[in-house]
């Protein structure tokens, strides 16, 4: 009989239990749908990661990795595989010839770890083929059949580890290395890259490895506890293992760098015994030639005295000779004078003149032979003097070639004696070579797994708050539905236990119908929920994510479990609590009529100066509104919990659509922003500004050079990429404005840092305290002074002098912010940085209005968030509202007959009746206010992007349009329940209970 009572009871009631599963189901569905697209996401990021078999650790070495560490990587204990990989950044020259250029990575193609997946086309099968990222950020420029060309601007030694300088696109693929749609930073370019690209091992030209990957053993599944306890234990291990690889690798690269050394010390020696002994054969020619040289001029002078002796004589000999001619001359006068004067006879004469002339004939001769030995010895003096100009000319070439030979010596002595400073050098710093530096990054790590971990948790940790309310008013509906039944059915209540009925089985009768109807909305919408939810939600993630275009449907008992023991102990619990009391009381006080409650004055009677204003029918309503105190809080909890979810919903939109508005609008107040391929001293930047001036016609406006450098930060054990700013401008606040709230920042000084919130956030980090930046294989402490609003990136502020006495090094100025001239619009903007970017030194070019394009479509994936939470508040109100009110005109069904027989048209009925939906709705809006303020904090604290800041915001506007769009949804159900009013009977509902 019960049983068929109670089917009976939720047919002629078919709309109250329609409400508690529409409820429930709401609730439920909510709850189980937000928790399980978790589920569901990860589900599929396990089976893709399981698949591709991600690596557990990475170890890197500044010493690089060789086949060696790789075995010593496999032999360790709980090691299952390793394999190493080569990864190099490099620069990629553009489609075209304006085109800035790409800073791509070039990976080399794994084998058992960390394998990709081929979304199009093939696998390389030559060294000038190569794979391209699926989500590339490059569009069309990398598709399939496309040319990768690596840009003539790298380094030669990069450029030399590339076997192939092009590489045809033959495929595309996902990376596990890449989950998100982030790809890290470099320092090439503009400091992060664009894109990867996997090439076959033997196209690169290296002997060693970059990075090291390892699996562990045991099965963890990804993203659990589990797993974290996995790396947690490996942890020592793994970083002892690093430290051993490293040490290793010095050992092998000192014995190396050791080899090579001793062969150039050998070249040294070879050198140095090749010149002693060039220089003793230079010195021994030089000598043997001095010697030549001397004993030839002495040869010589001897000579020339000898000749000029002779000379001397033979001068002497003529001059007797000519001087005993001319005697002869003279006798032969005087015989003649003699002759004539008789003083001699003829005989005498002619025997005399013949003898003179014999004389003279004979000195004639030997004249002649005299002049002929003079001549001789004139001949002999001239070459004797021809010799001595040759030998010195000889003596000039010698000490010329002499001064030449000690120039080269000299030379030669001063390049060995470098070369030998350089060996000493070379050979101390092999002595002193460092440790090196080694780091074992645990998978948790890696940016895009992490990113995923803590994007899949945002729906997740909404699920946390808001089906409380759906609860809380699941279980408030329960109890004011069977509350009214049982008022309604007190006289069978009553009956059933003066027939001999046991409480607990007419209580029964009630439970079940309230378990029943919540029991069935509780799998309805767990079901529904849990297939829609993920699959709305992924299609949204699917802009960050691209390994996958669906995500599978996962039940979760425990899940289901904890749905229906909340929803059995909302409806069931409620329903006992509405009941119970009336089981305290015999079955004939049941079966008469309840007594009506005492009328009591409400608050609004003592206030005499509004009270006496107020007409009659609003003093009516006005009662009713305030004595019934459960429909009161019913109402205001149902209608303040969809208003909250309004405010909420509205608020996540206006906060996550309009945040690189706040970023560019009340932040970064520059407007592009240049990167440089070289460091910008002085001189390159006056001959950049000079450049621009030129290409801009003077429009190019104030430029800031500063340094900006990708690094990461530390706090402990958390970790975040980060981007280091450091300047020392006393203008800086032109350019980005530090601040936090209407606070104005001092820019930090020496050791101290001001850090994002974003930052201090994901660090823990708060003002005070130090953190830890790496960069590369340095790493530096550094204070936090101060912590700035900012919502687009996550950056810390620094001084020049901080940076290099932490890093050790001048921070490089290869970044410049940009001020627009006054008045220029986005046309201009856009003209004036591509002018800018001709620049032979720019790498890249970044206008403001671009970035708020790329951060704007990043959002769109918490949209769909936005939307369910929006659509569900809507679903909440109409179903608390049109259960109410139906409650409201079944409890007041004599009333509102009465009226209609007094005359009350349809208008001045419904008027009559909904006013006090209507005044209970405005009391539900303004408390749901600063409910739903607290809840939007609450939701955009659980909210985690990487690289995005949200702070919780709400313009005047948003408070209008949920409180309207609750009014909406009540008037919507007061339309709806107009015909409800017009079908009742003033004759059935004026019958008399008796």
């Amino acid at each position: 009989m019960l049983r068929k009572s109670t089917l009976r009871e939720i047919k002629s009631s078919l709309a109250r239990y329609l409400a508690i599963f529409s409820i429930v189901a709401l609730g439920v569905g909510f709850f189980a749908g937000l928790k399980d697209t978790k589920a569901s996401m990860v589900e599929e990021a396990r089976n893709y990661l399981n698949a591709c078999n991600m690596y557990d650790y990475q170890i890197l070495s500044s010493y690089g990795i060789d086949e060696d560490s790789v075995r010593t990587a496999a032999s360790e204990k709980g090691v299952s595989g390793a394999e190493a990989s080569i990864q190099i950044d490099v620069l990629a020259a553009g489609e075209n010839e304006n085109d800035n250029e790409a800073v791509l990575k070039a990976i080399s193609i794994p084998e058992s770890i960390n394998t990709v997946a081929l979304v199009e086309g093939r696998m390389p099968q030559a060294d000038n083929e190569c794979l391209v990222d699926d989500y590339n950020l490059k569009g069309g420029m990398y598709k399939v059949g496309a040319t990768i060309k690596l840009s003539s601007n790298n380094d030669k030694g990069t450029l030399k580890k590339f076997n192939e300088k092009e590489f045809k696109i033959v495929g595309r693929i996902s990376s596990p290395l890449y989950l998100d749609y982030q790809r890290g930073s470099s320092s090439l370019g503009n400091g992060s890259l664009d894109t990867f690209f996997y090439i076959r091992e033997s196209a690169f030209n290296t002997d060693y490895y970059t990075n090291l990957y390892v699996t562990l053993e045991g099965e963890a599944p990804a993203f659990s506890e589990e797993e974290n306890s996995k790396l947690d234990s490996y942890e020592d291990s793994m970083e002892a293992l690093a430290e051993t690889i490293t040490a290793d690798r010095r050992e092998t690269a000192r014995k190396e760098a050791q080899e090579k050394l001793d062969e150039k010390k050998q070249e040294y020696e070879d050198g140095l015994k090749e010149y002693n002994d060039e220089k003793a054969a230079a010195d021994r020619k030089i000598r043997d030639g001095e010697s030549k040289i001397s004993s030839g001029s002495r040869k010589l002078s001897k000579n020339k005295k000898s000749i000029q002796a002779q000379l001397s004589e033979l001068q002497g000999n003529k001059k007797k000779l000519e001087s005993g001619i001319a005697q002869a001359e003279k006798g032969k006068s005087d015989a003649k004078a003699a002759h004539d004067a008789e003083l001699m006879t003829d005989e005498e004469y002619n025997q005399t003149i013949a003898k003179l002339n014999g004389t003279i004939a004979t000195a004639k001769t030997n004249l002649k032979a005299v002049e002929k030995g003079i001549s001789r010895c004139n001949d002999g003096l001239k070459e004797i003097d021809k010799q001595d100009n040759k030998l010195e000319k000889s003596k000039k070439e010698l000490e010329s070639g002499k001064k030449t030979a000690d120039a080269e010596f000299a030379d030669a002595k001063k390049k060995l004696d470098d070369a030998a400073e350089e060996l000493d050098k070379a050979q101390k710093e092999i002595d002193e070579m460092e440790t090196g530096n080694s780091y074992a990054l645990a998978r948790t790590e890696n940016a895009g797994y992490s990113s995923f971990d803590s994007n899949s948790s945002i729906v997740s940790n909404i699920a946390k708050v808001f089906p409380v309310f759906f609860f809380l008013v699941a279980a408030l509906v329960c109890m004011t539905t069977m509350t009214r039944m049982v008022d309604e059915q007190r006289t069978q209540i009553g009956i059933l236990k003066a027939l001999g009925y046991s409480n607990r089985a007419v209580l029964s009768k009630y439970m079940f119908y309230s378990g029943s109807g919540a029991m069935l909305g509780a799998l309805f919408g767990f079901f529904v929920g849990c297939k829609v939810f993920p699959l709305v939600i992924w299609h949204a993630y699917t802009m960050m994510y691209s390994f996958s275009e669906t995500v599978p449907f996962v039940f979760d008992w425990k899940l289901l479990a904890i749905s229906l023991a909340a929803t059995m102990l909302c409806s069931m619990g409620a329903t006992w609590v509405s009941v119970s009391a009336d089981f305290k009381e015999a079955p004939s006080e049941l079966i008469r009529p309840k007594t009506p409650s005492a009328g009591k004055r409400i608050l609004l009677e003592r206030i005499k100066p509004v009270w006496n204003h107020l007409s009659f029918l609003y003093k009516v309503s006005m009662r009713n509104i305030f004595r019934y105190k459960k429909r009161f809080f019913m109402m205001v909890l149902g209608v303040s919990g969809c208003t909250a979810l309004l405010i909420a919903g509205i608020g996540i939109n206006t906060t996550i659509s309009r945040v690189a508005e706040y970023q560019f609008g009340e932040v970064s107040l520059y407007d592009y922003q240049l990167i440089f391929s070289k460091n910008m001293d002085a001189d390159r930047q006056a001959d950049f500004m000079k450049f621009a001036e030129k290409e801009t016609d003077g429009r190019v406006g104030d430029v800031l050079f500063l340094h900006s450098a990708n690094l990461d930060a530390y706090n402990g054990k958390k970790k975040i990429e980060a981007t280091c700013v450091a300047t020392d401008s006393a203008d800086f606040g032109r350019y980005i404005n530090l601040h936090y709230g209407s606070e104005e920042l001092p820019y930090p000084g020496d050791g101290e840092c001001i850090i994002v919130r974003k930052v201090q956030k994901e660090l823990g980090a708060n003002i005070g305290d130090e953190i830890t930046l790496k960069e590369g294989y340095r790493d530096m402490t550094v204070k936090v002074a101060g912590i700035c609003d900012y919502y687009v990136g996550e950056v810390v502020f620094m001084n020049n002098s901080t940076y290099e006495a932490g890093m050790g090094k001048k921070p490089e100025i290869k970044t410049a912010y940009v001020l627009a001239p006054s008045g220029s619009d986005e046309v201009a903007t856009r003209e004036i940085a591509t002018a800018a970017g001709q620049y032979d030194d720019v790498a890249a070019v970044s206008v403001n209005l671009d970035t708020i394009d790329v951060v704007d479509k990043m959002m769109e994936s918490l949209k769909a968030i936005v939307f369910v939470v929006i659509l569900c508040a809507g679903l909440l109100a109409f179903i608390v509202l049109f259960n109410l009110t139906n409650i409201n005109i079944t409890e007041r069904i004599r009333e509102i007959a009465t009226i209609k027989v007094l005359g009350f048209n349809q208008l001045e009925t419904s008027q009559y009746v909904f006013r006090e939906n209507i005044f209970l709705t405005a009391i539900a809006a303004l408390v749901g206010i600063p409910l739903g303020n607290w809840l939007l904090r609450f939701v955009i604290d659980n909210i985690v992007v990487s690289m995005i800041y949200f702070q919780p915001r709400l313009k005047p506007a948003d408070y209008v349009i949920a409180v309207v769009l609750t009014f909406v949804f009540a008037l919507i159900v007061n339309l709806a329940m107009q015909k409800r009013l017009r079908d009742v009977s003033m004759t059935e509902s004026l019958k008399s209970i008796e």
